[in-house]
């Protein structure tokens, strides 16, 4: 098992999984979601996958939302249905936090979406319960970093 960033050459595979995991509705954006990963854009979505045997069976994305500073944000999150239970989702959601972590300028919220009954794995890995979303979901929020000690 290897989790490491996407890379261009892994577009193709990352949609297929995708839209394997979240259904043929989700092809286009997964598609434009890829698409800006590996552009130039301001504020870019990064994709990490856990691949085997060269396949790619877990993947999530995490960035910098772009309408304020200060908060992230992790989407994408999907592990193979062969893979489940396993770790691999708690393995993801803990690169992306330390990837924020690394990147963000001091102490940050770190916001997501989930299903009711996905909240367990959200929940293992730090983020509580924020408010209910509009498709029944819910928003959970977790914080990272370290606050910015002052110079003298």
């Amino acid at each position: 098992m290897n989790i490491r960033f996407a890379r261009p050459e892994d577009a193709q595979k990352l949609e297929n999984f995708l839209v394997f995991n979240n259904g043929e509705g989700a092809r286009k954006l997964a598609q434009q979601y890829i698409q800006c990963c590996f552009s130039n854009d301001y504020r870019k979505p990064f994709f990490v996958v856990v691949e085997m045997n060269d396949d790619i069976v877990g993947a999530a994305a995490f960035s910098q939302e772009i309408f304020t500073t200060g908060l992230w944000g992790i989407s994408w999150v999907s592990v193979h249905e062969d893979h489940r239970h396993q770790g691999l989702g708690e393995k993801l959601i803990r690169k992306c936090l330390d990837e924020i972590t690394a990147n963000a300028d001091g102490k940050v919220n770190v916001m997501l979406g989930t299903y009711p009954d996905k909240t367990g794995l959200y929940d293992k890995t730090g983020f509580v319960k924020l408010g209910k979303s509009h498709c029944g979901g819910w928003f959970m929020t977790t914080v990272v970093g370290e606050t910015k000690k002052e110079t003298k």
